[in-house]
């Protein structure tokens, strides 16, 4: 009967860790997602800013900034 109860812990621990496991994979996973989704959002925000920062430069002083800006 002890021997039942040993096997049955262990088994119960092992199931949880797996659970665990897997869970910490999903949310690293979906972590990486949100990066990836932030960045792209900040490329296009800074693709507007040049944009706007480019529009002000040619209206102040009738030429383009330099590309390597």
């Amino acid at each position: 009967m002890r021997e039942f109860f040993i096997n049955f812990v262990s088994s119960f621990l092992v199931v949880l860790s797996i659970i665990l496991v897997a869970y910490l994979i999903n949310e690293k996973n979906a972590a990486f997602d949100r990066v990836e989704r932030r960045l792209a959002e900040n490329k296009k925000l800074s693709a507007e800013y040049r944009q706007e920062l480019d529009t002000l430069h040619f209206s102040m002083y009738q030429t383009h900034l330099s590309e390597d800006f």
